[in-house]
């Protein structure tokens, strides 16, 4: 079954069933959803946007040099 929904805020949310809880989580019924932002602001020069930024230059110079 697939299920399909739009995502008001990136971020982790957790999901779960909301009836039964002890039980479905034994049978794992439970997880992370990790919604990403649809774009990447043009000022982001922080957090893991700036570390891929880095590791793409480290490894251009590599391949290239």
């Amino acid at each position: 079954m697939t299920y399909t929904f739009t995502a008001s805020a990136p971020g982790t949310h957790a999901y779960y069933s909301g009836t039964q809880g002890d039980l479905q989580i034994e049978m794992g019924l439970y997880g992370a959803v990790i919604v990403l932002p649809a774009t990447v602001p043009a000022n982001c020069d922080a957090g893991y946007h700036a570390l891929n930024l880095t590791s793409k230059s480290t490894w251009a110079n590599l391949i290239s040099g």
